[in-house]
């Protein structure tokens, strides 16, 4: 059986599968290492703040709170001013989540808790927190 060019077999894709995935792997070796000695280095601007936030989820929403989390924290990333938005859950204490997020400036910090959804998530999580949410905020030194 003849194969026209444009058509792609089987074995074709396997092939190219193949190539790309150890390409990309290749790619990854040779790459500048990541983790914890490149976050050692970075900078933060003279200004910046973090703020933590500590939310403890009522037993048995744990799984809510992460998927009214999960929309919110692309959208902090795309605020103005921010620099790092992570959410955590804890190991040991599942119910304990933790936001660590950074700012440019405590400006940012103040404009990211007027924003349409932060307040949106505020008003949707707090039938799921067992207490109110604990803020930290701390001014970046050194």
């Amino acid at each position: 059986m003849s194969k026209d060019k444009n058509e792609v077999t089987n074995t074709d894709l396997h092939r190219r599968t193949v190539v790309t995935t150890l390409g990309v792997a290749a790619a990854a070796a040779f790459a500048a290492p990541v983790g914890a000695s490149a976050a050692q280095n970075v900078e933060l601007p003279k200004g910046a703040v973090t703020a933590v936030v500590l939310v403890r989820a009522r037993a048995g929403k744990e799984a809510d709170l992460i998927r009214a989390t999960e929309a919110l924290v692309p959208k902090v990333r795309q605020e103005a001013g921010n620099l790092l938005c992570q959410f955590h859950q804890g190991l040991e204490d599942p119910s304990l989540f933790v936001f660590y997020e950074i700012f440019e400036t405590e400006a940012a910090l103040e404009a990211h808790k007027e924003m349409p959804h932060v307040k949106q998530w505020s008003t949707d999580v707090e039938s799921l927190m067992a207490e109110p949410a604990e803020l930290k905020v701390l001014k970046a030194s050194g």
